[in-house]
């Protein structure tokens, strides 16, 4: 009973940040600035900042409820991250894939970052 009311609410949940959902155009701009500070390692410009905050906080989000899904399903996962994968890496894995894939632009971010990272962290088999 308390599996099913959990599963959901999870899809609850999903069903009404999908009003507020982010662009890829949105997530992939702010992530082009972690990526670029990376690159470049000088002062973060003020202006900056919040976009490059963004694109972590994004994606650390989707890291966390993929989790939590999985965790709630009691399923096994397609990506598996390793321990240490930073916030840098994760934008760069998604800027990456984003570049390869021009023509997916139109999905929305929680689709282009789910495959970004099946693509870049498969599960071993």
């Amino acid at each position: 009973m308390w599996r099913q009311l959990a599963i959901a609410i999870s899809i609850w949940a999903v069903s009404a940040s999908s009003a507020l959902a982010q662009t890829t155009k949105s997530v992939l701009a702010q992530c082009r600035e972690v990526v670029a500070h990376e690159k470049a390692p000088t002062p973060f410009p003020p202006d900056k900042v919040l976009s490059a905050t963004a694109c972590t906080n994004y994606i650390y989000g989707f890291v966390g409820g993929y989790a939590v899904t999985l965790e709630l399903l009691g399923a096994k996962g397609q990506i598996c991250f390793p321990n240490a994968t930073t916030p840098v890496q994760l934008a760069t894995a998604y800027v990456d894939w984003a570049d390869r894939n021009p023509e997916k632009m139109q999905l929305p971010a929680r689709s282009t970052v789910l495959r970004a990272f099946q693509e870049a962290f498969p599960c071993k088999k």
